[in-house]
């Protein structure tokens, strides 16, 4: 801009050759500047091809459908979801439960790695996720997703990153979820309980768990118990109960759960469930995954129920946490 103002203040014969010299270089300029602008959205693209899904099958080794450890599991799934462009309001899906079944997964992102259900993320953005999508479970009864599970930990990994949680339909929200954190209030590597009070903007509460252990940690959301919702991690226990009847548990709203690898943060995720289960409790039993209600007059019965393995055992004390710990193996 100052050589154009200098040529059209004080013209000379060598006037047209600096203009020329001037038009080129702003233009070399422009050209720059739109390469620039440009190659974030080129790149993004190739940034996030990595979570295409890309499905496979034929190898039973690596489809967790042939693990009888996750078959209750996955008949009880809706969908496995793979966002890597963050549609946060429609996640893509990657395999519904008719390929899950039919022995299908997806060879980088979700698969069996030494009998353990693998979910994996590599150079992720904010809000890509691998995640399990169950099918919707009445609200109005008790509910527990448990599970033992072993995340990656290293200098690229995620240091935010959700591993489970409670969905609620209506209103749609996550109730619970478990967020491992690298760095909370002084606290590192360790997993919280983030438990939503309502529907507004920010309305959550916080509990840290305690720290990974490195290895295999057990942990459990139960839902609609005493009221509320408890989260437990290696046998430390949380509950939260604010606005709970009111909001979430409602006849005309249903649950399901969600696990696998969602990022709040960029970087790589990695969790190895050795077991996911989503289960039912009922008249202190803790029973598989769905119930088909059954009217029966004034009452309503529970059909399904027979047959169901429980991992507790006959019966279940009411509100025994330690148990928590010692169904799971260690």
């Amino acid at each position: 801009m100052i050589l154009r103002k200098t040529y059209v203040s004080h013209p000379h014969p060598g006037a047209g050759t600096l203009h020329k010299c001037v038009l080129a270089v702003m233009g070399s300029l422009l050209v720059f500047g739109a390469n620039i602008l440009a190659s974030p959205l080129q790149a993004q693209p190739q940034k996030l091809a990595h979570l295409s899904c890309n499905p496979e099958g034929g190898d039973k080794d690596k489809a967790p459908y042939t693990s009888a450890r996750f078959v209750n599991l996955l008949d009880h799934t809706m969908k496995l979801q793979i966002d890597g462009n963050n549609e946060s309001k429609s996640v893509p899906t990657c395999l519904k439960q008719k390929q899950i079944r039919a022995g299908f997964y997806a060879p980088q992102r979700w698969r069996m790695i030494e009998g353990n259900m693998v979910f994996s993320i590599d150079q992720g953005v904010h809000r890509n996720r691998v995640e399990l999508r169950g099918l919707d479970a009445d609200a109005t009864f008790e509910q527990e997703l448990v599970g033992s599970v072993q995340l990656r930990r290293d200098a690229e990994t995620s240091p935010k990153y959700t591993i489970a949680q409670i969905y609620s339909r209506k209103p749609r929200f996550p109730v619970l979820r478990l967020e491992f954190n690298a760095n909370r209030q002084g606290k590192r590597d360790h997993v919280w309980a983030v438990y939503r009070n309502g529907i507004g903007p920010r309305n959550q509460s916080y509990k840290s768990l305690g720290p990974v252990s490195g290895g295999f940690d057990n942990f459990s959301i139960r839902f609609g118990e005493d009221n509320g919702i408890y989260a437990t991690f290696n046998g430390v226990t949380k509950f939260f109960g604010t606005n709970f009847p009111k909001v979430w548990r409602s006849q005309n709203n249903s649950i399901h759960y969600k696990a696998g690898c969602y990022l709040q943060k960029a970087g790589d995720c990695e969790a190895r469930f050795k077991v996911l289960r989503f289960q039912r409790v009922m008249n202190a039993r803790i029973v598989d995954q769905p119930f088909a209600k059954k009217s029966t007059g004034n009452t309503t019965a529970k059909a399904g129920m027979a047959g169901y393995e429980t991992i507790w055992g006959a019966t279940r004390p009411a509100r025994d946490h330690a148990l928590d710990r010692e169904a799971l193996p260690q």
